[in-house]
């Protein structure tokens, strides 16, 4: 009798593991870990050798087209690395089609329409057309797409913003940008691949602030009509990248070092998790530094304020394409975290919603 009761006990406490939700998997994922492994979630860094993802225990690797010319290779690599890892990784990548189509190298990937081609469709056929897109970045093992791009075609002073002239915008205002956005991330969701919304708040300028920070003048109106698109989808997104922009009328300080701008990114959702954009491009380092910089000559103060800059901000992951300087940040925060209570709340927070998108995701 008292076996029959043992196995009943075991077969109840068996049942309430397997029917666990997401917020519950997070959490008891993140009570395992230690410090040093809460801030390796942080990190989603360049696709390197799966020994050294495992070994840094890197939250997330970026897949980029040249990767995905060997595909095979490709595909064993993520595997080894998601059976090497204690945690599983997010693995990104940039598709959203047009100029941005790192599925290029693959056949009968070469040609996938842009968004701007796409918002003259119905969602039905956006969703439909985005079905082997999906299929074939699930077989290579991508799990989050940093897409779709919700900015405006248009900024306030009329002219034609970046992502106008590269064809990345559905359009110039929320009604023309969020249908066509949410018939794209429901094409990948039904592949059990997230989406990150981007830039927030808007990238609302016809420079490149890749290259250089680039201030845009928009006023209270304009950036509200800015953010709605983002308001109206992040129900559907996984999360949202930050944008580099300066909105002068806010901050005086790019947009993913604004505190208030992050936590309005989240539009609501507060477990809606926040990303950088790559935190080595030229121009956040050059503002960080205050003049301009090149690859060999980054400081490690510089590095060291380029980190805390981010994370103090409230993002939650720190993208990085340079996966040697990523160790060094996650030194920078382990140091800084330790015996400081304000930030390992944070810490907690921001590891938290990484755990609980991969939960969603089906990762665990």
């Amino acid at each position: 009798m008292r076996t029959v009761v043992w196995l009943l006990f075991l077969f109840q406490v068996a049942g309430s593991s397997w029917a666990q939700t997401p917020e519950e998997k997070a959490r008891q994922v993140l009570g395992s870990l230690t410090l040093e492994q809460k801030v390796a979630q942080l990190f989603l860094v360049y696709h390197s050798p799966a020994d050294f993802m495992a070994e840094h225990g890197f939250g997330g690797s970026l897949v980029m087209e040249s990767m995905v010319r060997d595909a095979p290779a490709l595909e064993a690599s993520l595997d080894e690395a998601s059976r090497l890892c204690a945690v599983p990784l997010l693995v990104g990548m940039d598709q959203e089609g047009g100029e941005i189509n790192r599925m290029r190298p693959l056949p009968g990937f070469e040609g996938i329409v842009s968004a701007e081609e796409l918002a003259l469709w119905s969602a039905d056929s956006i969703q439909a057309y985005l079905q082997p897109v999906a299929t074939r970045l699930h077989k290579l093992g991508v799990n989050l797409n940093l897409a779709p791009v919700l900015d405006p075609s248009i900024n306030v002073d009329h002219q034609p913003t970046l992502m106008k002239s590269r064809h990345r915008s559905f359009g110039r205002d929320s009604g023309a940008i969020v249908p066509p956005a949410r018939a794209f991330m429901a094409g990948f969701a039904d592949h059990d691949i997230g989406c990150i919304v981007k830039h927030f708040p808007g990238y609302a300028v016809k420079e490149n602030s890749d290259h250089e920070v680039a201030e845009s003048l928009a006023d209270r109106s304009a950036l509200v009509g800015y953010v709605h698109p983002f308001a109206a989808c992040m129900d559907q997104a996984g999360g949202v990248m930050m944008s580099s922009i300066l909105f002068s009328f806010v901050s005086d300080r790019p947009a993913v070092f604004d505190s208030s701008l992050v936590a309005l990114s989240r539009c609501g959702y507060p477990d809606r998790l926040v990303m950088t954009d790559d935190l080595w491009g030229t121009a956040l380092r050059s503002w960080v530094s205050g003049g301009q910089v090149e690859r060999a000559d980054y400081s490690d103060a510089d590095l060291r304020r380029l980190t805390m800059l981010a994370f103090e901000a409230g993002n939650d992951m720190l993208m990085i394409t340079y996966p040697a300087k990523a160790v060094l940040m996650k030194e920078i925060l382990v140091k800084a975290i330790e015996g400081d209570q304000r930030l390992a709340g944070q810490l907690d927070g921001s590891v938290y919603r990484v755990l609980l998108l991969k939960a969603e995701l089906g990762l665990f």
